[in-house]
Parts: C-alpha cells; sequence; structure tokens
C-alpha cells in the first residue's frame, strides 16, 4: 500500500470511528509499520492544515478527525442535549484526583475537609474519569483512585502535565504520578 492511499484509508477509519485512535491500532488494522502509519498520519497533517472543516486532533488515546471549534455549536443544537451540571463538590474531588494521584478517599475528605459523598465517587467512575489502581498499605486496604485516558481526552489534555498550575501557598502536594492515568 502506498503513502497516498494509505494516508485516504487512515482517514476513512479518523471519520469512521467514534474513538480515537493510535499508531498501534491503525497498523493492525492496515496492517502497514508503525513508521508508515506516522508517515502517513504526518501526510494527512499537511493535507487537513488547509481544510476549513476539519481537524486533525491528538489525544492521550490516539488521533481522530474533529470539527473545527467554529462548527460546534451548530452541533450542540443538532443534539439540543443539555450540558452535564458538574456540582462544586464532584469538581474539587476530580481535581484533587487529578492533581494528587493516586489518592484515597480518606485524604481526599481530609483535603476538603468534609466527608465524600459515595455518588460523587461513583458518578466519577461511571463517567470513567476516575478508576481503581490499587490499595494503600493499610488498615482497611482503601482503595487508590486516579484519572483514566477518558478524563485526559474529555479535558482535551495529552498528560497530566498539561493540568494548569496551582499556586500553593503553604502546602507541599507531591509531585504529579503521570503512570497512574493509563
Amino acid at each position: 500500500m502506498e503513502h497516498s492511499p494509505l494516508k485516504l484509508v487512515i482517514k476513512s477509519l479518523l471519520l469512521a470511528s467514534a474513538a480515537p485512535l493510535d499508531i498501534a491500532r491503525l497498523s493492525k488494522i492496515t496492517e502497514q509499520t508503525p513508521t508508515k502509519i506516522q508517515e502517513a498520519i504526518l501526510l494527512l497533517e499537511e493535507e487537513i492544515k488547509a481544510d476549513e472543516l476539519l481537524k486533525l486532533k491528538y489525544s492521550s488515546s490516539g488521533w481522530s478527525l474533529v470539527l473545527q471549534e467554529t462548527y460546534v455549536p451548530w452541533l450542540h443544537k443538532l443534539y439540543e442535549q443539555k450540558p452535564q451540571r458538574l456540582s462544586k463538590a464532584l469538581l474539587e474531588t476530580l481535581a484533587l484526583i487529578a492533581y494528587r494521584q493516586p489518592i484515597t478517599r480518606t485524604e481526599i475528605e481530609i483535603v476538603r475537609g468534609v466527608a465524600v459523598n459515595a455518588n460523587i465517587i461513583r458518578q466519577l467512575m461511571e463517567q470513567d474519569w476516575i478508576k481503581v489502581i490499587g490499595h494503600r498499605d493499610l488498615p482497611g486496604r482503601p482503595e487508590l483512585l486516579a484519572t483514566t485516558k477518558k478524563f485526559l481526552d474529555d479535558f482535551n489534555l495529552v498528560s497530566l502535565k498539561q493540568l494548569p498550575l496551582i499556586e500553593t501557598a503553604s502546602v507541599n502536594y507531591p509531585p504529579i504520578n503521570e503512570e497512574a492515568s493509563d
């Protein structure tokens, strides 16, 4: 398969896929080497730069073709979905997990100063933004919570290092554990 047809095959796969596709998956589908896939993506990237409708987007899960931001308001009108309302408590809990992962529910409660409602953890797990990655070696073996690739994708992040910096006047937070989001 030559580069040009491969580029078109990759473009069609990215258009048809509901989720981003990584190099390994594209390589398996097309039966081409990862190097050839990367070369074809570079060609596609050059072609797409001039496109007024589409753009090639890279996320933690791989590549996808998405509409330019200019056209997103019309899509919202097409689907007429109400935006999901996220409570302050849910956002605080998600932020603590994202910045301090892996973290236990008790550690979240200590920082927030209030108990974490079980529905918040359940909602974050149902949204697939967090997951249990193990247990802390303490009495009761509390669950260790961390963010997922879907969290990164939904918040347009390639890695946790892209999270906005927070000012920590009097608190020393541990460094971000990049391996926690897989």
